[in-house]
C-alpha cells in the first residue's frame, strides 16, 4: 500500500520557488503608482453606486476615462502621468452624478484643501474665489468645483512634472561624474603610470597635463551642478527645467573649459610669486577643482578683463 505521506524530496519540489530579487524589483510599483490604482479603486466603487438613468452618457464617460487611466497604468513609470491626468477628468466628470448636498460638501472639502496646500499662490486666490462664491444655483456651483478641481489638479501635475525633469537632471550629471572619474582613472594609467600628479613633478603645459586639468575642472563643474541639484526648488516655471536640463549637462563642459583658463593664467605668470617649485600634482588637481568648482565665477571674471581691456 503506497503511503499517503508524500516524501520529503517531493515536498521539496512542490513548494513554489521564492521570487528573485530582480523579479521583485521588476514587480515592485512606485508608490505614485500604488496611488493611482487606489485612486482609480475608489472612484469605481462610487461610481458602482450609481444607478440613475438619466444620467448614463455621464457614468460612461467616466468609466471611459478609468478605463483609460487603468491602461496607462499598466504601461508603467513613463505614462504615471498620462494616467493620473485621466484619472483627474474621470474625476470632475464625476461631479455631474453628484446631488445638491454633495456638491456642498464637496465644495466645503475642496476649500480646506486649497487653503492648505495653495493659500498662498494666485492658483488658490482663484480657486477660493470659486468655491467661496454664494450661490444656490447648482450647476453654478457644479462649474466653480469643476474649476476650481482644474487649477489644483493642474499645480500637482506641473509639480510633479517638475520633480521628473529635477531627476533626470540628476540623471545626467549622475552619469557625467561616473564618465569623468572613469576617464581620470584611464588617463592616470596610461599617462602617468597610476600617481595621478601626486607624487611627481610634471612638465609645465604639456598635453597630458591639459588632459587631467581639464578632466578635473569637469568633476569640479559636476560636483557644483549635482549640489545646485540638490537645493533646486521644486517650483521653477517648466520652460525654464527644460532650458536647465541643457545647462546642466554644459557646466560640466564649462567647468573643465574655466580650469584649463585658470591654468594658462597660472603658467603665464612669474611661478616664483607663488614659490611652487615643481609644479606639483596636488596644488594643480586643487586648482582645476576650485576652478570648475566656481566656473561661473571664472568665466564672469574673463568677460570683465575683456571688457575693460
Amino acid at each position: 500500500m503506497a503511503s499517503a505521506r508524500s516524501s520529503p524530496k517531493a515536498q521539496k519540489s512542490q513548494t513554489p520557488a521564492a521570487p528573485s530579487l530582480l523579479a521583485y524589483l521588476r514587480q515592485r510599483d512606485s508608490w505614485r503608482q500604488r496611488r493611482l490604482a487606489v485612486a482609480i479603486d475608489a472612484l469605481d466603487v462610487k461610481l458602482s453606486r450609481r444607478n440613475e438613468a438619466d444620467k448614463e452618457a455621464e457614468i460612461a464617460t467616466v468609466v471611459e476615462f478609468l478605463k483609460q487611466a487603468k491602461e496607462k497604468l499598466k504601461k508603467g513609470e513613463k505614462h504615471l502621468n498620462a494616467g493620473w491626468h485621466l484619472f483627474f477628468e474621470a474625476h470632475r466628470m464625476h461631479l455631474h452624478l453628484l446631488d445638491d448636498a454633495e456638491l456642498k460638501a464637496e465644495a466645503k472639502s475642496l476649500a480646506a484643501e486649497v487653503e492648505k496646500k495653495l493659500s498662498s499662490s494666485w492658483r488658490g486666490v482663484a480657486a477660493l474665489s470659486l468655491l467661496t462664491q454664494d450661490t444656490n444655483d447648482a450647476d453654478l456651483l457644479r462649474a466653480n468645483i469643476i474649476k476650481a478641481m482644474e487649477i489644483r489638479d493642474e499645480h500637482s501635475s506641473n509639480l510633479y512634472r517638475r520633480l521628473d525633469l529635477l531627476l533626470k537632471q540628476m540623471k545626467i550629471i549622475a552619469g557625467f561624474l561616473l564618465g569623468i572619474l572613469a576617464a581620470i582613472a584611464v588617463a592616470a594609467s596610461r599617462l602617468f603610470g597610476g600617481r595621478l600628479l601626486l607624487d611627481q613633478s610634471v612638465e609645465t603645459g604639456s598635453l597630458r597635463v591639459l588632459l587631467l586639468i581639464m578632466l578635473f575642472g569637469m568633476l569640479g563643474g559636476s560636483l557644483s551642478t549635482a549640489l545646485t541639484l540638490a537645493r533646486a526648488p521644486s517650483r521653477s516655471p517648466i520652460p525654464e527645467q527644460f532650458l536647465e536640463g541643457w545647462i546642466t549637462a554644459m557646466r560640466p563642459l564649462l567647468g573643465g573649459v574655466a580650469a584649463v583658463v585658470v591654468y594658462f593664467a597660472f603658467i603665464s605668470l612669474d611661478t616664483k610669486l607663488f614659490e611652487f617649485k615643481g609644479e606639483r600634482g596636488a596644488f594643480l588637481i586643487a586648482l582645476a577643482i576650485a576652478a570648475g568648482f566656481s566656473e561661473r565665477l571664472v568665466l564672469s571674471a574673463m568677460e570683465k578683463i575683456a571688457a575693460s581691456g
